[in-house]
Order: structure tokens, then sequence, then C-alpha cells
């Protein structure tokens, strides 16, 4: 099982790991040295992209990785409960004075898009703790360019901080900066641009290019030729150096160059070609060492995997016929409420007519008592009406009988029944 896939990426999308790197390699070359013996060649027919660099050096390995946040002094930043504040997931290199020479190549090819072959490796390897060496400061964003001893950096390089990107961003779009953007976007390395066949062997086309160049030209030259003048050789009619057919493998195109300009007839090309094989041997069988380590890590890792993932999946349909027994439940409470609530609502609606009946009923015997009452009356009126009569009579002739008394006492005379006095 392999460690990495060798893809083509923009290494204006990939970002610096260290905050700082040395002014030169290990065997003794400086940066811009390498610098200067990368070649733009043609891009591969139906490639995203304009043109590819090929490096006097080994592909870098990038990984997709959230870095810890820090501040300027190196100490990572925490949040509310002490957890290490995250940046954003982007593509990483440990390999930053490789990526340092790539990207001030890939700059120089604005605003056409320059990539570079890269491994992506699957999983950072756990070995003399590599994800601590993650210490940048600016998210990958810039470096710093100083000497081993030195405190104070040479220089700063940060691509983005450039003027003429400020000035390509206010023309327009730019082709070479959107293939950017969607490089450092597309998050899965299989998404990205397979890399030609035999891409490792760009390491030596990149040496016979950098010998059929002026040798006299120094680095300070190269960074002062602009994009079109890097792609023009390959977009002119003018026929390049090599030009990369479909079908065609990197170590074809060694070949067709002649055997006088060939790598074994130069002098330090030679020379560094041997170097690059021996790093090339040593690099393969550091691959190898951890091999050895991974694919025992990678079955258990796949091994746990597919256990928390069946975990995972028995967890979500406990939870998904919980959630259905819950729904069924509230569904069987909002029925019965629903019912409950309408029966009350009924048994109120028949208490109220039962209370409007009862309250007729009361007012119809109360019109029944007043009609009776009435009958009644009128029915005594004549009697009471008789009786009154009879009794005024009474009253009459008990006043004129009382009269009469009184006279008959007080004159001696006799009355008659008209009550009038006959004696005169």
């Amino acid at each position: 099982m392999p460690l990495y896939e060798e893809k083509l990426i923009s290494p204006l999308a990939i970002r610096f790991s260290q905050p700082r790197i040395r002014s030169t390699f290990r065997d003794g070359h400086t940066l811009e040295e390498s610098l200067a013996q990368i070649a733009t060649v043609t891009a591969p027919p139906g490639s995203s992209h304009d043109a590819l660099l090929a490096a006097p050096f080994p592909p870098i390995e990038v990984v997709r990785w959230q870095p810890k946040l820090r501040d300027a002094n190196g100490s990572a930043l925490l949040d509310e409960s002490g957890e290490a504040v995250r940046g954003e997931e982007c593509w990483f290199t440990l390999d930053n004075r490789r990526l340092y020479c790539l990207q001030k190549a890939a700059a120089q090819a604005l605003p056409h898009s320059a990539a570079a072959v890269v491994h992506v490796m699957y999983d950072i390897p756990t070995v003399k703790s590599i994800a601590r060496k993650f210490k940048t400061t600016t998210s990958g964003i810039s470096v710093k360019i100083a000497a081993h001893h030195d405190e104070a950096p040479i220089s700063t390089w940060g691509w983005q901080a450039l003027p003429n990107i400020a000035g390509l961003r206010a023309q327009g779009p730019c082709a070479g900066l959107c293939q950017v953007q969607v490089d450092t976007d597309t998050r899965d390395h299989a998404l990205l641009e397979d890399a030609p066949l035999d891409g490792g062997l760009c390491i030596a086309f990149a040496v016979d290019s950098a010998k059929s160049t002026d040798d006299s030209s120094s680095a300070s030259d190269k960074e002062s030729t602009s994009g079109d003048d890097l792609i023009q050789p390959v977009k002119s009619n003018q026929a390049p150096a090599v030009i990369y057919e479909p079908g065609q493998t990197m170590r074809a195109l060694i070949h067709q160059r002649p055997v006088s300009e060939s790598l074994t007839n130069t002098g330090r090309g030679h020379q560094h070609g041997r170097r690059q094989s021996d790093k090339q041997q040593q690099h393969d069988q550091q691959h190898q060492l951890l091999l050895g380590e991974y694919l025992p890590r990678e079955q258990n890792r796949l091994r746990a995997q597919a256990q928390q993932q069946q975990l995972h999946q028995h967890q979500q349909e406990q939870q998904l016929h919980q959630q259905q027994l819950l729904l069924e439940q509230h569904m069987m409470q909002e029925h019965m409420a629903s019912a409950q609530h309408l029966w009350l609502l009924q048994r109120q609606q028949q208490q109220q007519q039962e209370q409007q009946l009862m309250s007729m009923q009361q007012v119809w015997m109360l019109q029944q008592q007043q009609q009776q009452q009435h009958e009644s009356h009128q029915e005594q009126l004549p009697q009471q009406q008789a009786v009154q009569q009879k009794q005024s009579l009474f009253s009459q002739l008990q006043r004129k009988q009382h009269v009469r008394t009184k006279e008959q006492s007080s004159y001696g005379a006799p009355w008659d029944e008209t009550g009038y006095s006959w004696v005169k």
C-alpha cells in the first residue's frame, strides 16, 4: 500500500509549516542557486495548468492539515475551555526550503498557472513527532529566511504580499490566481490532477533544462523575468527544448536530448544528478521503513475505523428507533389530548344547552304563573266589585240609620221610612 500519490498542484496553494528556514540546503547550495535551476516546461495536454515546474530536487511531500494558531512568540492560542484553537484546513509541507523555491518560481510565472509534482501523503507519519513541527505563526502564509544562528531574518517571503499580486487582482480575474484558489479549496487529494507518468524524473529533466540555459545568468536575473517570458518558449511558435506529447513519459523526454547535452557530459550536472540519485535512494529507503511501520498501523486504523463505523451505525439505528418511539408516544399523547379536549368541548356545549333549556323552562313556568294569576284576577274582579258595591250600599244605609237615630233623639219626632219627620 503506497504512502502517497503523485499529484499536480500549484506551489502557491501550499503553506509553510515552520516560521523560518535556512538560506542553504544541506548539500551547501543556496536557495537562489536551486531556484535558478528550476525549469518551466509546457504542461500536458488537457491539464488545468499552463506549465510545470521541473525542479533539481525531489518532489515535496504535502498533507491536508489544520494547524494550531500561534502568537508571535510561537505559543499556541487557547479557547475558553483550554483547548488549542485550530486554523483553517489547508495544504502544508515540511519541506519548507523546497517550497520556497517552488513558490518563487510559480510567482514569476504569473499570470499563468505553474504546477509542481508533489507527493500527497495519506496521513502524517507518527515517527519523530512530525505533527509537532507545525509551528508556523502566520498560518503558513509567509516564512522568514535566516541563517542557522542569526536571530534577525535576512528577508521574509510571502507571495501574497508581492506588488504584482495586487495589480493582477485589480485587473480582473487571473487564470493563475483562480487555479491557486481551486487547488487551495480542494480538500480531497483524489480530486487533484494526476502527475504525468514518471513524474519523479522531473528532477533530472530540470537539471538538463537548467544546463541548456546560460550558465552565467544569476538568480537575480531570473527574478526580474516576468511570467510571460518564462512561459514564452512554451507558448510561442518556436519549438521548446522538450515538448510533452500524450502518452509519453518524462524518461522518454530526457532520452530525446542529444548525447552531448546529456547529464553525463556536464560537470556539476553529473555531480548534482548523482547526488540527487543518492538522495532518491535514501528517500526510497526511508519510505520503505515508513511503509513497514505504516502498514500495520494503517490496518489497525482501518479495523478500528470499521468498528467505529459499525458502532456509530448501531448507535444511529438505536437513536432512530428511540426517535420513532418518542414520535409515536408524542403523536399518541397529542391524539389523546385532542380527543379529551374535544370531549370537554362537547360536554361544555351539552351543559350549556341544558342550562339554556332549564332557563327556558323557568321562563315558561313564570309566564304560566303570571297568566294564571292574571286569569284568576280577572275571574275574581267582578265578585270583588259586587262585594264592594254591597259594602258601600250597606255603609250608606248604616250612615242614614245613624242620622235618623240622632234626629229622633234630639227632636222627639218620629221619622218615616223616607227619613222625613211627619210631625208638624
